[in-house]
């Protein structure tokens, strides 16, 4: 049964390509949506690429099972607003298995307090929650990824 390590979203995630060493680039725990109007339909997205990086322990017995990793953004009442499910592949002889989930949006949601949440299943079981991030929203006329200008 994979543990789960480390759960970051960021901007970047950067593997070295000789030592497969991770850097994280720009922690997004709190999140500023530039520009964003105040009558955005509740389906509105914004383009913005960024990763979340998970790092899990595994077992040898965890090889060659279709294992599956579920990276969902929740709100404060746990309603998912969107979720990702990405095949877990385990190479074997390997006790830590990083894994890099791409996003090419961001949702335009109100102000508050969400949790990027992360599950694992072995393929057609229930998910098993493993582990949430914290992430504060707020609407503003400047980004962490827009800085103002000067």
């Amino acid at each position: 049964m994979p543990k789960l390590l480390v759960l970051v979203p960021c901007e970047r995630v950067l593997l070295g390509a000789i030592d497969q060493s991770i850097s994280l680039i720009t922690l997004l725990n709190d999140l500023i949506l530039a520009n964003t109007p105040e009558d955005a339909p509740t389906d509105a997205q914004t383009a913005f690429h960024w990763q979340a990086f998970t790092q899990w322990q595994i077992e040898p017995s965890d090889t060659g099972k279709s294992l599956e990793q579920k990276i969902s953004l929740t709100n404060d009442q746990g309603k998912e607003i969107f979720s990702n499910i990405t095949p877990m592949q385990f190479q074997e002889g390997k006790r830590i298995q990083n894994m890099v989930g791409n996003f090419y949006t961001f949702p335009l949601l109100p102000d508050g307090a969400y949790q990027l949440v992360v599950e694992w299943r072995e393929k057609d079981k229930p998910w098993n929650r493993e582990g949430a991030y914290p992430m504060v929203i707020t609407k503003g006329k400047t980004s962490p990824l827009t800085p103002p200008s000067t």
